[in-house]
């Protein structure tokens, strides 16, 4: 085969981001928030052991975040069946925001709260796992179905991008800057997610959806816990999609 012909084979398809709008303003939103999001997820713990010293207290931020991140994505699930999910995620980001707000205004205190740290961890987490369910769902409700493999490989790559360089931009603001001028550009990015989000057009659900509630949340939890490859699934997924802590030791 022609080097030429390999390569077209081999390069991304990028027809999603070239025929929907709507999916241009999702990519970009999710794309830019995102990798400040992986930037605050390596300031936070960060900022725990800066305050206290101790990796025992910044391996509790993490239990924090997976057991609500855990409990709520079967909820989050069941209202992305149900509700707009543009505007459920439109909402997650909203939430996302406002506790990005917090953690500014935390740092910027002469005694910044450690508990205060916690509590958003948590928050934020619970807030991911209601608002991912509808953000994976938003994709093939704004793009044709020929173009959905295409746009989940244009969306891993925006995760991998953010994923590895999040973390690497959070290393050099960390080392340079002030922790309250990390949180004020994450800050950013969600206020350039929301610009691009208020302008998707609406996704309704399907007329046949039916009204969320704490039965079909059981349910589900019954259900993943009858089938242990899907509960291994999950939990493999929940692993890929936690956020990724690091202990500060080394570089002290």
């Amino acid at each position: 085969m022609p080097p030429v012909r390999l390569l077209r084979r081999l390069a991304l398809d990028l027809t999603p981001l070239r025929t929907s709008r709507d999916f241009r303003l999702v990519f970009a939103a999710a794309g830019v928030s995102g990798f400040g999001s992986f930037i605050t997820y390596v300031t936070l713990p960060y900022q725990v052991y800066q305050l206290t010293g101790d990796p025992l207290l910044v391996g509790l931020l993490g239990v924090c975040e997976l057991v609500p991140l855990l409990l709520m994505a079967f909820v989050g699930g069941a209202l992305a069946d149900y509700l707009d999910r543009r505007r459920l995620v439109l909402g997650g980001e909203i939430g996302f925001t406002l506790l990005c707000g917090v953690l500014l205004v935390n740092s910027l205190s002469a005694a910044p709260r450690l508990w205060l740290l916690y509590v958003v961890a948590a928050a934020t987490a619970a807030l991911d796992g209601v608002q991912r369910p509808a953000m994976e769902g938003l994709t093939p409700r704004i793009v044709t179905p020929d173009e959905i493999p295409a746009a989940g490989a244009l969306n891993s790559l925006r995760m991998d991008v953010a994923q590895l360089g999040g973390p690497a931009v959070a290393g050099v603001l960390i080392a340079s800057v002030d922790l309250a001028w990390v949180y004020a550009i994450d800050l950013a990015t969600f206020a350039f997610s929301l610009a691009c989000l208020a302008l998707v057009r609406a996704v309704p659900p399907p007329p046949a959806a039916g009204r969320p509630s704490l039965r079909s949340v059981v349910t589900g939890l019954r259900y993943a816990r009858s089938r242990p490859e899907l509960l291994g699934t999950y939990l493999v997924d929940i692993k890929a999609i936690a956020p990724t802590r690091v202990t500060p030791d080394p570089a002290r």
